[in-house]
């Protein structure tokens, strides 16, 4: 119940940008919303899925005095090593890494809204619906990651390829996959035929309608690419192999609306394009997006962290929609159908205890929960997510 009076709270304050009016207003309601974000995720308390494993790893750890100096750089996250152990050795617990490392996504999100979109509540209504539960809430390291990329685009559209570098290599500081995206560089902001990419958008659906295996081709890339024994290449074969993540995407719902609103998107292009600064890079985001969910279908996980970083299209685009309707009434529908789609998103987190979200419910606070002294059932909660994802991850690799 928490979260949906969360959902309630910004579709209400985002049905002011309905009109284009009240543009201060606006910017200061999202920076609170943000901050209620912020808030939520930095300050939760043994809620969500990874919480535990971050908890042991960094109790593990030494302090800066005790460390081989040696042993840093043949890590893949050394930024996130480097900030975990500054906060062990001044002697904070990993609440407060949890904190820093929200502030630090907050503030990369806060730039690339302000940098993007004018509808920015709106926005955030959709990031909380698409990626807030899996990365602010659970994937710590990879949300700051995807924060960073959402940044990073600014400087393909300036056309600054070294500072695009420079924060790539940031993000790969914290987590391994954002360096996949560094070729983008060369083609996101092109502006391909709609001819091209409606075709392209064919191919990938019969891609996965017609069962094509790849094989060992994502492997086979990263050894390419990485090597053999590099830590990405171990990374890649961890996903593509284990058999809790090795399983092939099915076909629901929601793929049915993926498909939708990328072709809308295209019918609507034009008018789109009119309105919307850089819609080209966000257009071509879209279609990448739709590459990682059909083509990688044999390889849920991995198609899944890879999505993360191209979901900023639909973030940027959606709300675009509305501006390319004149009448009040027309934008009034548009804005229910995207209110709509965040929900039916987000609906499993929002709505009551189930066993798929049973790790987030109820809302933990670590304030409350310390200056109350009440006990937390969150780690009871967490052994029965596991318990129910393992038996359904059985179930999908007999379909």
């Amino acid at each position: 119940m928490f979260y949906l009076i969360i959902f309630i709270i910004i579709s209400f304050f985002s049905f002011l940008e309905i009109q284009d009016k009240y543009e201060l207003l606006r910017k200061e309601l999202a920076f609170v919303i943000l901050f209620l974000l912020f808030f939520i995720a930095g300050f939760r308390y043994e809620t969500g899925i990874d919480w535990l494993q971050y908890t042991t790893n960094f109790n593990q750890l030494k302090s800066f005095k005790d460390i081989n100096f040696s042993t840093i750089f043949s890590r893949t996250e050394v930024g996130f090593f480097l900030l975990s152990t500054l906060i062990k050795s001044l002697g904070f617990d990993v609440q407060c890494l949890f904190v820093v490392m929200q502030f630090l996504i907050s503030v990369f999100l806060w730039k690339t809204l302000k940098y993007f979109t004018e509808y920015k509540l709106l926005a955030l209504l959709i990031y909380f619906s698409l990626l807030f539960f899996h990365l602010d809430m659970n994937l710590m390291r990879q949300a700051l990651a995807v924060s960073i990329f959402f940044y990073s685009l600014k400087y393909i559209i300036q056309k600054n390829f070294f500072k695009y570098i420079l924060f790539i290599l940031l993000g790969f500081l914290f987590h391994w996959s954002i360096i996949i995206f560094l070729p983008l560089y060369f083609f996101i902001n092109k502006r391909f035929s709609t001819t091209l990419l409606s075709s392209l958008v064919v191919c990938f659906v019969l891609f996965y309608v017609l069962q094509v295996k790849t094989g060992n081709l994502i492997y086979n890339l990263s050894d390419m690419v990485f090597g053999e024994n590099s830590n990405i290449t171990d990374k890649v074969s961890y996903y593509t192999s284990n058999s809790l993540f090795s399983i092939k995407r099915i076909f629901s719902v929601g793929s049915i609306l993926n498909i939708a609103i990328i072709l809308l998107t295209l019918i609507f292009r034009k008018k789109l394009e009119n309105v919307m600064p850089n819609f080209n890079l966000f257009l071509n985001l879209m279609i990448l997006q739709l590459f990682f969910y059909f083509v990688l279908y044999e390889y849920i996980e991995f198609s899944g962290r890879l999505r993360f970083y191209t979901l900023i299209a639909y973030i940027m685009i959606l709300p675009y929609f509305i501006k390319v309707f004149k009448s009040l009434a027309d934008r009034i529908i548009i804005y229910f159908i995207i209110v709509l789609y965040c929900f039916s998103y987000s609906y499993i987190y929002l709505i009551g205890k189930s066993e798929q979200t049973i790790s987030y419910h109820p809302y933990q606070n670590y304030l409350v929960y310390k200056l109350t002294n009440k006990k937390s059932d969150g780690k009871e909660r967490l052994n029965q997510y596991y318990k129910y994802f393992k038996e359904e991850r059985k179930k999908m690799r007999t379909q």
